[in-house]
Formats: C-alpha cells, sequence, structure tokens
C-alpha cells in the first residue's frame, strides 16, 4: 500500500509540473502572438512530454521498451480526456454546475483513473521499485 501512496503522491507532483509547464508555454507563445489554439495545443503536447519523462522515470521507474509504452501512455492520456469531458459534460450540462466548478470536480475523477491505468498498463513494469532520486 505504501508503493501506491507514493506513486500516487509522485504522479500528482508531476500533474502539478505539466500544469506549470503548459500554463507557462501557453502564456509566453501567446504573448508572442502565436494564435490562441496552436499555443494550447503546444503547451498540451509539452505537458505530455513531460508527464512521459518524469512519470516513466520517477513515478513508475520502468524499464520497458519506450514506443509501446509510449503507445500505452498516449491512449492513457485520451481515456483521461475522454473521462474528464464526459465528466465536465455531464456536471455542466445535467446537473447544471457552474464550469469552473465541474471541472474542479471532475479533474480529479479523470485523474485517478490516468493514474491507474498508467500504474497496471502503461507503465506496467515499473510498478515494484519506489527508492528515492
Amino acid at each position: 500500500m505504501r508503493l501506491v501512496l507514493v506513486q500516487w503522491l509522485r504522479f500528482v507532483a508531476v500533474g502539478v509540473s505539466n500544469t506549470l509547464l503548459s500554463t507557462l508555454v501557453f502564456a509566453a507563445l501567446f504573448h508572442l502572438g502565436v494564435h490562441y489554439l496552436l499555443a494550447s495545443s503546444v503547451a498540451f503536447a509539452l505537458g505530455a512530454l513531460n508527464s512521459y519523462v518524469l512519470n516513466r522515470r520517477w513515478t513508475f521507474r520502468s524499464h520497458d521498451r519506450r514506443a509501446p509504452e509510449l503507445a500505452r501512455f498516449a491512449c492513457v492520456q485520451i481515456v483521461g480526456l475522454g473521462v474528464d469531458l464526459a465528466l465536465l459534460s455531464g456536471l455542466v450540462e445535467v446537473a447544471g454546475i457552474p464550469h469552473v466548478v465541474a471541472q474542479v470536480l471532475a479533474f480529479p475523477a479523470a485523474s485517478v483513473v490516468m493514474f491507474a491505468l498508467s500504474r497496471q498498463w502503461a507503465f506496467k513494469t515499473g510498478r515494484t521499485a519506489v527508492g528515492s532520486g
């Protein structure tokens, strides 16, 4: 159980770093005159790359082959986005919850799903070692 808790905390820390990185990249690109949709796409891609690298090395300590692992990771990201959007839509459209509040409620649920899929599938070989570093 300790291993799962440590991995969860690391996963959350990586998520925070992704959010900060994506926000800073978006703001910088937008400030430089890049169209907001392109800026958001670039920021999202860099955040996802950061997530893959940090979760592979630090959270799950995976040593699996990169190509299949990266493909599984991409699938997890898509599933997570789908869960987030489905919950967000349901909370806004069905429950009538304000958009920002709904996102605050939907995001943790999507994160739990993404953590479980990352741990059990995307980074399956790295779940036995935690260590520091």
